[in-house]
């Protein structure tokens, strides 16, 4: 046997060991539709890391994950905390209310 054989064997065994990428599974996307820049978190829902993200107005943000499991996002808005359950490949949209000006999330597209 050659060392090239021997070299192209071990090259193929080890682009056969190699996990595949994992694709993505789903999107979480938030996007600002109010007039405060809002600081925000995503974890999973019984998870204790949070990702962390500022929001400034008419900003949108977006995360690409593996998994489908709901997750929690979490502004605080004015020291009042929002606490919302979300889940992957919704685009959900944070406004304010025109009657209280509270800000609230909405799936985007419904009123």
């Amino acid at each position: 046997m050659s060392w090239k054989f021997l070299a192209a064997a071990a090259l193929a065994g080890t682009v056969l060991l190699t996990p595949a990428r994992a694709q993505d599974a789903g999107t979480y996307q938030v996007r600002n539709d109010t007039r405060q820049t809002l600081r925000c978190g995503l974890r999973r829902e019984h998870g204790s890391r949070i990702d962390v993200f500022v929001l400034r107005p008419q900003e949108n943000w977006r995360l690409a994950v593996s998994s489908l499991a709901a997750r929690v996002l979490r502004c605080d808005i004015n020291r009042i905390p929002l606490n919302v359950r979300i889940r992957p490949n919704v685009a959900y949209r944070l406004v304010e209310e025109h009657t209280t000006g509270m800000v609230v999330l909405r799936i985007a597209g419904g009123r």
